[in-house]
């Protein structure tokens, strides 16, 4: 297709050439004169390639796509009257200048005025045929782009929503410590720091290393970890090799977030957080699991997802629609998520998860 958008003049000559061929074979093979059948295909050209170009870019642009239909089959009916009549003036400049005024001279085939309608229209309708494929082809290419356009946009309001609703949590926390005056504030404004510096920096590409992603989640659950009791019931496994393989950033992070938020609470003492991200080749598969307090309302909280849980979500969909499962259980005191992803082990732009775009 690009290479008729860049050489039209060339692909176009190249068809009529080819159909210049087609006429000799198809209208010499009775007398098997095919020089003089040669010479008569030239004569015939003007009015196959008048009549398709006619059809092409006027009747069909100007009255068929618009539903003028009663135009268009008028007008129609006039070409085809038209064209008839200049294949009748064909023949008979093909007796004068081939045959020299005799008729047995005369291929059979052009003298057949039905044959011979028959023919250039099946070329004429073939021609147009081609100019509406790729007519609809780059229709549907435009729409495609429109609709990445879309997606992307979509897709970086998600990635943008993610990164205040992080800050908000974390702030908050930051907040309660300073309120305190805990001597751990200090440490978790350095662990805020490392994670805006991922945040701001990394985030906003396409796709990230997965040991890198895995650094900032273990730092994010580093912090939280300030809040609560040792006690507290938190185990992080990593097994698998992360290197050579990447992910799109901040994916994971609202699930493992979820978890603290929901899994466990100071004022009622222990819980627990299981986190475990395994990588086989280019498999990755995350478990979270935590438990759910029994305090009021907190099934309605979950349930309901939250601003985080909702954007990764639809970020899973857009980046890996064919490649990637989210399984979400819950029952009175548990609540799981599993999700597994295919990964790219070369960072790949958007173009190869939908159509391209750049």
């Amino acid at each position: 297709m690009k290479y008729i958008q860049r050489y039209p003049f060339l692909i176009h000559s190249l068809f009529w050439i080819l159909v210049v061929f087609f006429y000799t074979l198809f209208f010499g093979h009775q007398a098997q004169n095919y020089l003089q059948t040669l010479l008569f295909a030239c004569f015939l050209m003007p009015t196959t390639i008048g009549t398709s170009y006619f059809l092409m870019y006027f009747l069909i642009p100007h009255f068929l796509f618009k539903r003028k239909y009663k135009q268009f089959f008028l007008f129609f009916f006039y070409s085809l009257v038209m064209s008839v009549w200049l294949e009748l003036l064909t023949i008979v400049w093909a007796f004068i200048w081939l045959a020299e005024y005799q008729t047995s001279n005369m291929n059979p085939a052009t003298l057949d005025i039905s044959f011979l309608v028959a023919g250039t229209y099946m070329v004429v309708f073939g021609a147009v045929s081609i100019h509406l494929f790729k007519r609809w082809s780059e229709i549907q290419q435009a729409k495609l782009k429109t609709e990445l356009k879309l997606k992307e946009a979509e897709l970086n309001l998600l990635k943008a929503q993610i990164h205040p609703h992080f800050l908000f949590n974390t702030l908050n926390t930051l907040y309660g410590f300073a309120l305190e005056k805990s001597d751990l504030t200090p440490q978790l404004v350095l662990k805020l720091s490392d994670l805006l510096d991922y945040a701001l920096y990394h985030s906003n590409q396409d796709w990230v290393q997965l040991q890198k992603e895995i650094q900032y989640i273990q730092d994010f659950i580093d912090l939280e970890k300030l809040r609560y009791e040792e006690d507290v019931n938190i185990e992080v496994k990593c097994v698998g090799s992360n290197q050579g393989l990447y992910i799109a950033p901040m994916l994971i992070l609202p699930f493992v977030e979820n978890s603290f938020k929901h899994g466990l609470h100071k004022e009622l003492g222990k819980g627990f957080i299981h986190i475990s991200l395994t990588t086989q080749g280019q498999k990755l598969l995350v478990e979270i699991e935590n438990s759910i307090p029994d305090c009021e309302n907190t099934a309605q909280k979950l349930d309901s997802g939250g601003v985080g849980l909702d954007n990764v979500r639809k970020r899973l969909a857009w980046l890996y629609p064919k490649t990637h499962t989210l399984q979400i259980t819950q029952d009175k005191n548990r609540f799981k998520v599993t999700v597994y992803i295919q990964l790219h082990t070369k960072p790949k732009p958007y173009e190869n998860q939908m159509p391209h775009h750049r």
